[in-house]
């Protein structure tokens, strides 16, 4: 099962999907995800995702480690899973 569909599917168990400014449809404006970083190393990210406080709806938290070469972005806010582009 593909990484996004099993997260599609977990926010939908969870009552996220619905409108409004608490669902998953609710889309920030792009003056609010400004701040936002776009990318982690030559993996581009883009809401829901995001790194950072304001930059992701709940559940799409990533972490970028730039210590690293190349950074390396991970799912949440561990270090355990990590995310590789396509």
């Amino acid at each position: 099962m593909s990484f996004l569909l099993m997260i599609c599917l977990a926010a939908a168990a969870s009552g996220q999907l619905a409108g409004g400014n608490g669902g998953l449809l609710h889309i920030p404006s792009n003056e609010s995800l400004a701040h936002c970083p776009s990318s982690c190393g030559d993996v581009d990210i883009s809401y829901p995702f995001g790194i950072g406080p304001g930059c992701f709806r709940q559940g799409f938290e990533l972490t970028c480690d730039d210590t690293t070469q190349p950074p390396t972005l991970f799912l949440g806010s561990s270090t355990s899973t990590d995310v590789i582009g396509t």
